[in-house]
């Protein structure tokens, strides 16, 4: 007799016994409540319910394994008839069943969302449904999850109204989700056990080739400061992605949207950072289509770094000196070209395309280096122009008439970085070969202006650029200055900062702090970062940006303590009166 042997009677197809699990399908589970707002303690209570009636199923679980214990030792005995066997066995079966079936009614289905797969399917709504479902289940793993970062107002809250805009089944609308493109959708994640955030973007396709495969393998050998790094990936399954550093910064048109323009030397140490990404990825036979500022960020450490996982072409490693036109991407969307038109070399522009070789792309990139250091000292493009066709007249323009050619160079500052720029501007890629060779003479040459003479600049500057000088967590101690300042006037500043909030303040302050102390020339940029329309800062008063200020100074003192003098104090208070003005008028204006 064999213990496998089944009743026809008692076996069961019932469909319920095929069920699937959908998550988040409904709002009293527990998953429904832990994605519902203000519903955290419920979420938890009910799972440690679930938790304690699954310790009583032991129980009953326990009195079935004994009588399974006798059954078996009757089996083997052999004594009694089969008949009573098999009706013991199908009783034991019978209970199990009914003990299943109970558990499920009443304990599962009440915590989690079970339906048929037909109405799994049906219930999905979005493409981006089944995406978000298969991509939890592969970032799990991994220590991932998708980052949904809610409002001050909807955190653990008592009660939020349900099917308020933006909103599905009272739950919050998808924040993870950053952007999306022809080719892939941008993710935020959050790791875990690094309590540091990531990017996923996932690819747009239901398959990809071996090409891309080998591709996304040798993007893991990446090791380069201003180069972003592959985390991690998953391509054995649909949704193929790769995970990515995340910037904890902002894209280089909204820095200097920001703090307008650069000063030379910190333009030319981001032109340094960004030919020395390039060159790097050249020798690793990796081929970046994308140079462009909407593609450059500056992180939290005011440094350069870009992505090689936007449109990267790889050169066949068996010809180092292939011609580059079958690797060239070609599905240009709008918003690409356009900044094609505005930041691509003319040798570029002309190929419509078709691509270059290796060598003459390494000097197409100066070109492109050159209109990017353009706006990094100018604040403005030099190409201008809402619209294409705009763009391309001001490209004839600059070409053809000397006139209209020397005004725009006009708007450069003094300074040799300026005569760098003018050496890289030159359309005929022939001359422009002859003053750099390749990216690695552009190196040699940027390398010595990189470095901010101590000396240069007003009373101010001098002291403000000793403080970072001499103390690398200058910014962090201001900060944590400027809270203990606020927390005497019973204001929790911390609080009004989110995790990526604080990672981006170190950025940030320094380039408003080089609007404050070029007043003269950069009054706008301050009236709009202290207006009251401004997103994050309009909620502020007047009584607190003197705080803000007066800290600020307080902590330049401490740290500048060896050169500070009446005619320092005199300068920084000079700032702080100008800067307040600057603020008044804008509150009242």
């Amino acid at each position: 007799m064999q213990e496998n042997t089944e009743n026809p009677n008692t076996a069961s197809d019932n469909t319920e016994d095929q069920q699937v699990v959908s998550p988040h399908e409904k709002s009293n589970t527990i998953e429904g409540l832990l994605n519902t707002a203000g519903n955290l303690e419920k979420a938890i209570d009910k799972y440690w319910l679930f938790l304690k009636r699954c310790e009583s199923e032991l129980n009953s679980l326990t009195l079935l394994r004994g009588q399974l214990s006798g059954w078996r030792k009757s089996l083997s005995e052999g004594f009694r008839p089969d008949n009573e066997i098999r009706l013991e066995r199908n009783s034991i079966r019978a209970a199990l069943q009914k003990q299943l079936l109970s558990f499920r009614q009443e304990v599962l289905k009440d915590a989690f969302p079970f339906q048929g797969r037909d109405e799994f399917l049906a219930s999905i709504t979005s493409r981006d449904d089944i995406i978000h479902e298969l991509l939890d289940l592969h970032l799990g793993p991994k220590r991932y999850y998708r980052d949904d970062p809610a409002p001050a107002d909807e955190k653990d809250t008592p009660e939020t109204p349900k099917n308020t805009p933006g909103k599905k089944n009272g739950a919050r609308a998808d924040g993870s989700k950053i952007a999306e493109g022809n080719s892939s959708i941008v993710y935020r994640l959050f790791n875990m056990d690094t309590k540091r955030h990531a990017i996923a973007i996932v690819i747009k396709a239901p398959v990809i080739d071996e090409a891309v495969i080998d591709d996304i393998h040798k993007l893991t050998d990446l090791r380069h400061r201003n180069v972003i790094k592959l985390l991690d990936h998953s391509i054995e399954h649909f949704p193929f992605f790769v995970i990515i550093e995340y910037v904890y910064g902002e894209t280089l048109p909204n820095a200097l949207a920001l703090a307008g323009p650069r000063p030379a030397s910190q333009a030319a140490d981001w032109l340094y950072q960004l030919a020395d990404a390039l060159d790097y990825l050249r020798h690793k036979r990796i081929l970046h289509t994308n140079i462009r500022p909407s593609k450059i960020h500056v992180d939290a450490e005011s440094q350069i770094v870009i992505s090689p996982f936007d449109l990267v072409r790889y050169v066949p490693a068996s010809n180092p000196d292939t011609d580059l036109k079958n690797h060239m991407p070609t599905d240009l969307t709008l918003n690409r070209y356009r900044e094609l038109c505005q930041y691509g070399s003319p040798e570029l522009l002309r190929s419509e395309g078709a691509g270059l070789e290796l060598a003459d792309m390494c000097v197409s990139d100066l070109f492109s280096i050159g209109l990017i250091g353009y706006k990094m000292l100018t604040g403005k493009e030099l190409f201008e122009g809402t619209h294409v066709i705009d763009i391309l007249e001001n490209r004839r323009h600059f070409q053809e008439n000397k006139r209209f050619r020397a005004e725009k160079l006009k708007a450069l500052p003094p300074c040799r970085l300026s005569t760098v720029l003018r050496k890289l501007l030159v359309e005929d890629p022939g001359k422009r070969r002859a003053n750099y060779s390749g990216l690695h003479s552009l190196l040699r040459e940027l390398h010595p202006l990189t470095r901010t003479d101590l000396n240069e600049g007003s009373h101010v500057q001098r002291s403000y650029r000793r403080c970072l000088s001499n103390n690398k967590e200058f910014i962090g101690d201001f900060y944590q200055n400027f809270y203990k300042k606020e927390m005497e006037r019973k204001i929790d500043r911390q609080k009004e900062f989110s995790l990526i909030g604080q990672k981006r303040q170190s950025a940030m302050l320094q380039m408003a702090v080089d609007v404050l102390l070029d007043l003269d020339n950069r009054k706008e940029y301050l009236s709009r970062l202290v207006s009251s329309n401004h997103s994050k800062h309009g909620k502020y008063k007047v009584e607190d940006f003197e705080v803000f200020l007066s800290t600020f100074i307080d902590t330049v003192r401490q740290n500048d303590r060896p050169f500070w003098n009446d005619e320092l104090e005199a300068a920084w208070q000079g700032i702080y009166e100008q800067a307040m003005a600057v603020v008044r008028a804008s509150r009242n204006g």
